[in-house]
């Protein structure tokens, strides 16, 4: 069996770090950007809230985080990714105790906690898991996982974007959303399914559409402005 443990994170510390990223060779080329982008008003915070938090998360986290659990697995074998604040820790034995402590400790002095509300440990032999919305399932006489698109999800994705085609609704940036989800998928998933070719081509289909109106008012957008 391959185990998994999935870890997400709090409490994001803005403290002298800050200066400790800023002064690092590695920044200085970008620093005076991100100062200028991303400080707003007299440094009161971030000009552009939400979309930027990302970026920020990631150049704080290569340098406190990414590196120092990278020489952690490394050393114990374990595989090691981040979606900005979810963390998963991927290896063929059960992962420690020890283990698990090490990686908090790491956590903690780069000023994050571990939420453990959100974390959990699981093992593919439980069946398909899901980590940072994807599904993995384990494969006969592999040690490789199969990627899952679960159909409770491609149900929910046919359903909104048959609703924006026959008008029902005018949100196509959420719809946009869900097919970003899959798209991933279906660029990875090894061996693609008649569902899932059948999905693709509604997804294109849509977006066609979206583009088509992007270029003159759809009908909800003409009643609006009469």
């Amino acid at each position: 069996a391959v185990y998994e443990e999935e870890v997400s994170l709090k409490f994001f510390a803005t403290d002298p770090r800050r200066d400790i990223i800023r002064d690092d060779l590695f920044f200085q080329e970008v620093f005076g950007l991100l100062r200028m982008y991303f400080s707003g008003s007299f440094g009161r915070g971030l000009a552009v809230g939400g979309p930027s938090a990302p970026f920020l998360m990631n150049l704080f986290c290569e340098v406190f985080i990414d590196a120092p659990l990278r020489e952690l697995c490394k050393k114990w074998e374990l595989k090691y990714t981040r979606y900005v604040d979810d963390l998963t820790f991927s290896s063929e034995l059960i992962i420690s105790a020890e283990q698990r402590r090490e990686i908090r400790k790491t956590i903690e002095v780069a000023g994050f906690r571990v939420n453990h509300r959100k974390s959990k440990v699981l093992a593919r032999s439980m069946g398909t898991v899901f980590m940072t919305q994807v599904g993995l399932a384990e494969q006969p006489e592999s040690v490789v996982a199969r990627l899952v698109f679960p159909q409770k999800k491609r149900r929910h994705l046919h359903r909104v974007i048959h609703d924006y085609l026959a008008q029902r609704t005018d949100w196509p940036e959420q719809v946009s959303g869900y097919i970003a989800e899959f798209l991933y998928y279906y660029r990875n998933v090894a061996v693609k399914t008649a569902t899932d070719r059948k999905t693709f081509a509604l997804c294109r289909g849509f977006e066609r559409v979206w583009a088509m109106n992007r270029e003159r008012p759809v009908p909800w957008e003409r009643s609006r402005r009469r």
